[in-house]
């Protein structure tokens, strides 16, 4: 559930895309070419670079009026949030923001009515088990009664025939082996019963758990209100797409596990912001900080060295005066693992040749023991690590100063 950008604004994406598509390569903006050099759906790296080009070109977002003349700001759903971003009347970001709300209500709403109807088949289910174990034990007690009369038949018959009473005690056995494997077979068939519906019982609490905190969600009337550019309010929807999504993640054996409950960014604090730093900065327990090297590194410099050199300084002023332990992780083309540690409680990590910085802090955060955060801009690693850290953008890092 929730929405990102590319869907909010898709259809004015779409048609400054398409307006970006008819002009002369040399008046493509330079910021826009691999916008324009891409083909097929825009990865979230390009759909940013082109809401930037929308928000900053007055020429382009009349171009894309032009592809779109029907855009309509009064029209219902997203199209309505493409439209207010082209043609911007005042209050626009305002009403984009009601727009988005609308939608996330809807889908909660939604949600909620498929959570209901869950806890009613779940509830059918365990009234069909009961149902089947009542079946069971009745079975059960027949043959026990049937078992006990031919014992008390077979001890009151006495047959003075030889031949007679050797086929009897062989009838007597064979009978009773049958009758003994059956019993074993309706005691599993009783005992899996009683493990599914335990099972049940867990699944319902969880589901009216969860079931709850949609309700309060959905009855909050605190309903904030957000101005400004485009790209900021795409960072909110990813807030509330994030804060919709369920806080459990199931293992294959059906056991919990991910983030603690109580290990998690108060209220208040955006992770793309500063103060998730200052948060960082002030746990009294020691965690685990992963940090995307590359990816946060080229926005302070071009060349590798020096993007590596500007992010571990910034790095090192973080860890400076904490107790947590920091781990940096480039790619690599020469397969160098842990290459080097500049002091301290930072480590840096080369991922393996072969393997990609994401894939290895995926696996770096999946098996962590205890608190770990994870700090990138790239939306795929966000998504990834969410089951088992706290995840920060690369922004609060890059944002983030020491007080002096």
């Amino acid at each position: 559930m929730g929405h990102t950008p590319g869907r909010v604004f898709a259809r004015a994406l779409a048609a400054a895309r398409q307006a970006l598509h008819r002009l002369d390569p040399d008046q493509v903006p330079a910021d826009l070419k691999r916008v324009v050099g891409h083909s097929g759906a825009l990865p979230p790296p390009l759909e940013v670079s082109l809401m930037r080009g929308i928000d900053r070109y007055e020429w382009l977002r009349e171009k894309a009026l032009e592809e779109w003349p029907d855009a309509d700001p009064e029209s219902d759903g997203t199209g309505a949030a493409s439209a207010l971003l082209l043609r911007r009347p005042p209050g626009w970001t305002t009403r984009v923001i009601r727009v988005v709300e609308e939608e996330e209500a809807a889908a909660s709403e939604a949600s909620a009515a498929d959570l209901v109807r869950e806890n009613e088949d779940l509830y059918k289910r365990v009234d069909e088990l009961r149902r089947r174990m009542r079946s069971l034990k009745k079975e059960r007690d027949d043959a026990e009664r049937e078992r006990s009369r031919l014992a008390a038949r077979g001890r009151s018959q006495r047959q003075t025939a030889a031949d007679v009473s050797e086929r009897r005690d062989e009838v007597a056995a064979a009978g009773e082996e049958e009758r003994s494997a059956e019993m074993e077979e309706k005691e599993s068939a009783i005992e899996s019963g009683m493990q599914e519906i335990a099972r049940l019982r867990s699944d319902l609490r969880r589901e009216r758990d969860l079931r709850s905190r949609l309700e309060h969600e959905l009855a909050s009337t605190d309903a904030p209100s957000w101005t400004g550019d485009p790209l900021t309010l795409a960072a909110r929807i990813d807030e509330l797409a994030a804060a919709a999504a369920a806080d459990v993640v199931h293992s294959a054996a059906g056991h919990p596990v991910g983030v603690p409950t109580a290990f998690r960014l108060p209220t208040g604090v955006r992770p793309d912001a500063s103060g998730a730093i200052d948060w960082l900065r002030s746990l009294t327990e020691p965690v685990t900080v992963v940090v995307d090297g590359y990816n946060i590194g080229f926005r302070l410099a071009a060349k590798p060295a020096d993007a590596r050199s500007a992010v571990e300084s910034k790095i090192a002023a973080v860890a400076s005066g904490t107790e947590s332990a920091f781990l940096v992780v480039y790619d690599s083309a020469e397969g160098s693992v842990d290459a080097g540690t500049p002091g301290g409680r930072i480590r840096i990590r080369f991922a393996p040749s072969g393997t990609s910085a994401d894939d290895e802090i995926a696996a770096i955060a999946a098996t962590i023991e205890g608190g770990c955060v994870v700090v990138s801009s790239d939306r795929e690693v966000r998504e990834r690590t969410e089951p088992f850290a706290v995840v920060l953008w690369g922004e609060a890092l890059l944002d983030w100063s020491p007080r002096r």
